[in-house]
């Protein structure tokens, strides 16, 4: 199974790209969450900062849903063989 592991396995790339979407997500949550610690000081800022909170809540869930990375992507493909006694999983 190494020896079919290794004629399998194809990783061009040193890090895999993130989709664009994915990635959107991500950049507004940052830049979301640097806006609520701005709000954190002051009384009139506490309801900006409670809809920014709940809009960063509701961005994490969105992220949830859609793939980190490409699903078809041909420049990246990887096997996973594991065996314990005599049950063996492969996962491609």
């Amino acid at each position: 199974m190494a020896e079919y592991k290794t004629k399998f396995d194809i990783q061009t790339a040193e890090k895999r790209k993130n989709t664009y979407e994915y990635q959107r997500i991500v950049s507004k949550t940052y830049k979301r969450g640097r806006k609520a610690k701005k709000l954190q000081f002051g009384n009139e800022n506490k309801t900006k900062r409670k809809a920014v909170i709940r809009e960063i809540k509701d961005l994490q869930n969105s992220r949830l849903n859609i793939p980190a990375y490409p699903v078809f992507d041909q420049d990246y493909r990887k096997i996973q063989y594991n065996r314990y006694a005599d049950d063996f999983v492969i996962g491609v």
